[in-house]
């Protein structure tokens, strides 16, 4: 069956040059209105096949509700992000602990972390090298138990007297585990300055000298 054009454009089906759209699509309105159009201008010997009418009025209805879905998900993940982005400006002025490799010595006071032990190991040794990856520390802890396992420099030098020079310090744990020696994931503990939002990880927290980390770096708030 047919539709002659002019019975579109008396529907407002069609584009001209005064209203046009940015794609194809077919409002509720405007579907029901050309559905409407083809029962009254089909031909009466050989009328619409209800199935096939059915069928595109299932298909319409699907397609509405996927964009209604579409919406709906687009409203919720808004709120989410909202509920994040409240959630984390709590942060601001509280320490936490950062999945992070890099540790600020200040004038005063040290740098301090934990990291999480697999199994037991014989042996565990934190090192600190400065800048230019020169170790200026090198604490033998001992036996370790498996599970968290927190660490403290307090920014002397190996001599055990003259104290390093303020700033960023790699601090870096090593177990002895079946064997070998492995680097452990070191977690330093930082205060939040401030948070940042639509950042390259989505909300951020800003670590100051250290930069800017996504919420999924954050292993504890202290």
């Amino acid at each position: 069956m047919s539709v002659d054009i002019s019975t579109l454009q008396s529907l407002g089906l069609t584009q001209t040059a005064q209203s046009t759209k940015k794609s194809n699509e077919l409002g509720q309105d405007a579907f029901l209105k050309l559905m409407t159009t083809q029962l009254q201008n089909q031909n009466p010997l050989d009328p619409q096949d209800g199935a096939a009418f059915v069928a595109q009025l299932a298909q319409f209805s699907m397609v509405s509700g996927i964009q209604s879905l579409g919406s709906k998900f687009d409203s919720f993940s808004s709120s989410v992000t909202e509920n994040q982005a409240l959630q984390a400006s709590q942060l601001i002025g509280k320490d936490v602990a950062v999945a992070s490799t890099k540790g600020v010595l200040g004038a005063n006071g040290g740098v301090s972390g934990h990291a999480v032990l697999p199994v037991e190991s014989d042996l565990v040794t934190l090192r600190v090298k400065n800048s230019s990856g020169v170790t200026v520390r090198t604490v033998d802890l001992g036996s370790q138990a498996a599970g968290r396992l927190a660490f403290e420099w307090d920014g002397l030098k190996d001599d055990g007297v003259s104290r390093a020079a303020p700033g960023v310090y790699s601090v870096t744990l090593e177990a002895m585990l079946d064997g070998k020696t492995q680097a452990l994931e070191t977690n330093i503990r930082t205060p939040v300055e401030a948070v940042t939002l639509g950042g390259s990880q989505g909300i951020e927290v800003d670590l100051g000298v250290l930069g800017r980390h996504g919420l999924g770096d954050i292993r504890e708030v202290l």
